[in-house]
């Protein structure tokens, strides 16, 4: 449980066997590759071309997704991922496979094409269907004498009095139909009286119609219909093919991730430097990989030197853990990660504080039994990977940690069993607390958030002091963190009445002031160091005092879902029973939703800010090596 020791690889590679080695040092998975750190006499960067492997990803998952919303498939809500090996995966001929995408998203472009035919369509339809009753075709404009017009006029028109104002020129008026907003008619002129007449009509408001066609409105929706028919024809035929290719689903979701695998290690070339013949490299790998990365480099003809790290190189940082720390390695990442010689793991010494305040904040049996439940199945039966996994394993631990603070405060689903006793079945029960019951005894639990936070802050300088030991650094660990240790001690004692503490208080207060300010090289400096130092004392109140948050959250969600059980215990009787269940399962549903995420934010804030503060050295830079992410399945160990 530390830090991974890192080790610095520099190697030369064939050029012709650059392929087979990017892809064993992928199938690792522990190795992160750098350009050379100095230009190379001869070789210059490669810049991959991953466009084609893009845009055949691109195919391919737009087909998956195609295929999902035209013929979804139903999965159980604890199925998992089937797992496969690399060379399942990447060895496969996907040649067929790639055509029925491509076909997949032709045949849906043509549907599209057809979905939108059939719209512009309808919108031709229903500008047509008010011209129907005339036989005359929109783009009809008249004869070499007369001249024709199909014109839209305001709804509000007087058709007698534009008559009358169109009467000295010899022409007819032909109302076709209106609406609430326009009034059709056809206009015959002679075209000799047609410009001044049509002055008149513009007087009124009229344009001339924007429909076109060759032939009578009437016969134009017929066409329109009979093609809609065709396309339904053409369609049914593409939805029939489309549906025969959804059989290539799971081998479209196998090309999916092969793909994403090979541009995984195509894109492992921009790392790379290049020669005629050769190509160049370096990177970083843990030490007890080394073996198995020495091996893939030999295979390949590679020329290589793995040696430990030197001074001033950016050493990437990763952590090792057994199975019970490992995931809460992503807390310590939202947060960043230590530098690489600052000899701390955070996590084996954080864990367990963050279980305690985790579970102290969300106190309760039922909460903590339905959360260790829920995750506990779904980590046995979906084994989910990643920071999904990780966090549902945290939450398995956390809700363990629930149920324990809620027998020691007495909380199942909050007071349900003394309020259902009580309003329902007209009895007394109650399950007492075993240590104290927040509700009535709010100072107690204070009083042990206080010590439990003072444990946490001073566990945090101990893991400072450590540090400080093994770089032989004696007299710091001392000054540092043995003083105040005195004076925190000292004043525990105080306040169990033993008279000794302020002697040992007095002790560590002089032990501050004389040496806080050691590292000046003045007496001033190391006068007012001392003092500045003592000032710190202020500080570590603060953060103790930032543990009544402890109180604060368990407490809130007690009365939360103390009030849930009164509301749903109103009614006695069998009636009561009826109603108390959709109000018990509502309201403590939404309490432990609510509570839950300020459980564990806060829980992270006490280690980012109260334990951390006292130890961590950041500057670290978390390790990268090349691995797999894969959509559709999990990779075989």
């Amino acid at each position: 449980m530390a830090i991974v020791t890192m080790r610095y690889m520099e190697a030369v590679a064939p050029r012709a066997k650059v392929k087979s080695l990017l892809r064993a040092l992928a199938k690792l998975q522990c190795v992160e590759l750098r350009k050379p750190e100095q230009e190379v006499e001869g070789f210059r960067v490669q810049t991959p071309d991953l466009d084609e492997l893009n845009a055949s990803r691109t195919m391919v998952t737009d087909a998956i997704e195609l295929l999902s919303k035209r013929f979804p498939v139903k999965k159980g809500l604890l199925s998992q991922k089937p797992e496969l090996s690399e060379s399942e995966l990447v060895d496969a001929d996907y040649s067929t496979v790639l055509d029925a995408a491509d076909r997949i998203n032709g045949i849906t472009r043509e549907l599209r094409a057809l979905d939108d035919s059939d719209r512009t369509a309808e919108d031709r339809r229903q500008g047509l269907l008010p011209w129907v009753q005339t036989d005359l075709a929109p783009d009809y404009t008249g004869s070499a004498y007369m001249e024709a017009s199909a014109l839209v006029l305001p709804a509000s028109t007087k058709t007698d009095e534009l008559r009358a104002a169109l009467e000295p020129y010899a022409g007819e008026l032909v109302e076709v139909g209106a609406d609430r907003d326009q009034m059709r008619a056809w206009w015959f002129v002679y075209r000799a009286d047609a410009e001044d007449a049509w002055k008149v009509l513009n007087s009124y408001g009229a344009l001339r119609s924007s429909l076109r066609g060759d032939a009578p409105p009437s016969r134009m929706i017929e066409a329109l219909d009979g093609e809609v028919k065709s396309r339904e024809v053409r369609r049914a035929e593409l939805n029939a093919e489309l549906e025969k290719l959804s059989s290539f689903r799971q081998e479209l979701e196998r090309c999916a991730d092969a793909l994403s695998m090979e541009l995984t290690r195509e894109s492992l070339r921009a790392e790379l430097v290049e020669s005629r013949r050769c190509v160049a490299f370096t990177g970083w790998l843990p030490k007890e990989q080394e073996a198995a990365v020495a091996q893939a480099l030999e295979a390949a003809g590679c020329a290589y030197e793995i040696s430990d790290p030197s001074e001033g190189q950016d050493v990437p940082v990763a952590f090792k853990n057994n199975r019970f720390v490992q995931p809460f390695n992503f807390i310590t990442e939202l947060y960043g990660m230590p530098a690489y010689n600052s000899l701390i793991d955070p996590n084996p010494v954080m864990v367990p504080f963050f279980l305690l305040f985790f579970g102290m904040m969300m106190a309760d049996v039922g909460y903590g039994l339905l959360v260790a439940a829920a995750c506990g199945v779904l980590v046995w039966k979906v084994k989910p990977r990643g920071m999904f996994g990780n966090l549902m394993k945290v939450l398995f631990w956390g809700g363990l940690s629930m149920t324990f603070w809620g027998v020691m405060f007495g909380s199942y689903f909050g007071d349900v069993v003394k309020q259902f006793a009580n309003g329902i079945l007209g009895v007394d029960a109650t399950i007492p607390a075993v240590l104290y019951d927040p509700m009535t005894q709010p100072f107690n639990v204070l009083i042990l958030s206080f010590a439990l936070g003072l444990i946490h802050i001073m566990f945090g300088m101990a893991v400072s002091a450590w540090r400080q030991i093994r770089r032989r650094q004696w007299f710091d660990a001392i000054c540092d963190v043995g003083f105040w240790y005195a004076v925190f001690i000292g004043l525990i004692l105080l306040v169990l009445g033993v008279s000794a503490g302020s002697y040992i208080t007095l002790a560590g207060v002089a032990g501050i002031i004389l040496f806080g300010g050691r590292r000046s090289p003045k007496l001033l400096g190391k006068a007012v160091g001392g003092l500045s130092q003592l000032y710190g004392i202020t500080g570590y109140l603060s953060d103790i005092l930032s543990y009544s948050r402890l109180l604060a959250l368990g407490l809130s969600s007690a009365i939360v879902a103390s009030v849930f059980n009164i509301l749903a215990t109103l009614i006695p009787g069998p009636v009561g029973i009826i109603i108390f269940i959709p109000l018990f399962l509502i309201g403590h549903v939404f309490n432990l939703g609510i509570n839950i995420l300020g459980a564990f934010v806060h829980s992270l804030r006490l280690q980012y800010i109260e334990f951390f503060g006292k130890f961590f050295e950041d500057g670290g830079r978390a390790f990268a090596p090349a691995v797999y992410k894969l959509k559709h399945h999990y990779l075989k160990p």
